[in-house]
């Protein structure tokens, strides 16, 4: 599937306002938020990177807040009609190079051992480390 990788600054000011808010809603009917019931994994200051189909619907998204060696990745999602398709690589790809360019060379994210996303992580290069997910860059 060929998508457009968009770049919002804060999640607050983003056109990917409504998957954000399927994706949360997904996870909390999945169970995947058991500590964090009500909260978001992300806020308005998180970075996003958003992708769109030919059509221009938002089809996945990713929330990000950068360190100074390190970034946590905070929410992967990618509409069921489009998973499996390239989507989640497309972003992750985006995002790591914008990354890489700016000198952090680690990304953690924490994925649930029984997550469907574990699979897509560990496709792109993530190892588990203590029950979270680490990608080295350098």
């Amino acid at each position: 599937m060929s998508v457009t990788v968009y770049y919002d600054a804060q999640a607050g000011d983003t056109l990917a306002y409504e998957i954000l808010a399927e994706a949360w809603n997904e996870l909390m009917l999945d169970g995947l938020i058991a500590n964090r019931i009500g909260v978001p994994p992300f806020d308005a200051q998180s970075e996003v990177l958003y992708a769109t189909s030919a059509e221009g619907d938002i089809v996945g998204v990713l929330t990000f807040k950068r360190g100074p060696r390190r970034a946590n990745l905070e929410l992967a999602y990618v509409e069921p009609s489009s998973r499996g398709r390239g989507v989640f690589k497309t972003l992750f790809s985006d995002l790591q190079a914008r990354l890489y360019r700016d000198g952090i060379i680690t990304i953690d994210v924490q994925v649930p051992e029984a997550g469907a996303g574990l699979k897509a992580f560990q496709s792109v290069g993530f190892a588990t480390r203590s029950r979270v997910l680490e990608l080295g860059m350098a």
